[in-house]
């Protein structure tokens, strides 16, 4: 999600204050927040926690409260997982499974320190079920990141594959607030794969922007010129 991520250095500590700060349902009523707040908790989890795993039903809403969680599905081929999508602050994980009851198709892990907020998923059903404004933002909350996702699927089928890299690390760029240095989540492998493309055709690529606008130490990307990388995301065809 083409957001950025703002380092809050005063996050209110209490839920009710963190539930508030999101902004999250302001269009929902009074009624409606007090039942909410009532099983607001507040988590904080280390990098690399699991937060559920791909099958699980959902027990809770979740909320991203501050930090970076990754959605990841199995690799067909291989032991690890590829990042399918990032979740940022004011993030819902997953929703669509909460409210249709239904077991996650993906798996949600801590990239970063993260701050969670989580919402009984047998609230939310209440909620659905008998107040339809509620049920209204649950739906287009739904709708949104379900089209969010239609939108970076088709960009990798209709871009070119210097133009979904640079996009990807335009991504990266916002979501670890860092216009000078990136580094990647997974093995540079899994990174191809993410991105339709051959390791080998990746490694081609990455060669071509190798001193004009990017240099590679491992897994850490430095941005050489980012004003151009964000240039190439829209010009790039060849």
């Amino acid at each position: 999600m083409m957001r950025s991520h703002n380092k809050n250095q005063n996050i209110p500590s209490e839920p009710e204050e963190m539930f508030s700060a999101l902004r999250l349902f302001d269009g929902v009523s009074k009624r409606e927040k007090r039942v909410l707040l009532s099983s607001v908790k507040k988590t904080m989890f280390a990098p690399g926690v699991i937060l559920f795993k791909k099958n699980d039903k959902p027990k809770n809403l979740w909320i991203v409260f501050d930090g970076i969680i990754h959605l990841r599905s199995p690799h067909p081929e291989k032991k690890e997982n590829i990042t399918v999508m990032s979740m940022i602050t004011g993030d819902f994980l997953l929703p669509a499974a909460v409210v249709t009851r239904q077991p996650y198709l993906l798996e949600a892990y801590c990239a970063s320190a993260a701050t969670m907020l989580q919402i009984d998923a047998n609230i939310i059903d209440v909620l659905c079920s008998l107040h339809s404004s509620f049920a209204r933002i649950m739906l287009e909350y739904v709708a949104k990141q379900f089209r969010n996702n239609i939108n970076q699927t088709s960009c990798y089928y209709h871009c070119s594959g210097s133009q979904r890299l640079v996009c990807y690390l335009v991504k990266l760029s916002i979501i670890q607030d860092n216009r000078k240095k990136v580094v990647l989540p997974h093995s540079k492998s899994l990174v191809a794969a993410e991105l339709r493309m051959t390791p080998e055709n990746l490694s081609r690529i990455i060669t071509r922007f190798r001193g004009e606008i990017l240099e590679v130490n491992g897994s850490e990307i430095v941005i050489l010129n980012y004003a151009q990388l964000i240039s190439l995301c829209g010009h790039i065809r060849a």
